[in-house]
C-alpha cells in the first residue's frame, strides 16, 4: 500500500466579468469542500487558491482539488494553471475527461 504525501499546490482561476461578491465566493468553495485553502482574492477576476493536501498521487490529489474549485464557481470560469507543475493541464483535463483547450 502506497504512503500518504503532502501536495502543496495552487490553483488559479479567472471569473467571468460579474460573477457575485467575495463573501459567495468564499462561501461556495468552502461548501464545495474547499475548507483547507488559502485563497487570494486581490487581482479583478481572479482567485488564486493554495493547496496543502495529502494523497498518492499528485495528479488524483490536484484533479479532486481542481474539481471541487470548478464545481463552485459560476459558469464560464477558465483554469489559468496551478504551481508548482507537479502535473500538467493535459494531464488534470484527461483525468477529468476535458480537453486541455477547455480550461482555456
Amino acid at each position: 500500500m502506497a504512503k500518504d504525501v503532502e501536495f502543496e499546490f495552487d490553483i488559479v482561476v479567472s471569473l467571468p466579468k460579474g460573477s457575485g461578491d467575495e463573501d459567495a465566493i468564499m462561501d461556495a468553495l468552502f461548501e464545495a469542500g474547499c475548507d483547507d485553502d488559502a485563497v487570494g482574492l486581490g487581482a479583478s477576476c481572479i482567485v488564486g487558491l493554495g493547496f496543502a493536501r495529502a494523497g498518492e498521487d499528485a495528479e488524483a490529489v490536484i484533479s479532486d482539488a481542481v474539481t471541487q474549485v470548478l464545481s463552485a464557481l459560476p459558469t464560464g470560469v477558465q483554469l489559468r494553471g496551478d504551481k508548482p507543475d507537479l502535473v500538467s493541464l493535459a494531464d488534470v483535463g484527461a483525468r477529468l475527461s476535458v480537453s486541455r483547450q477547455a480550461f482555456r
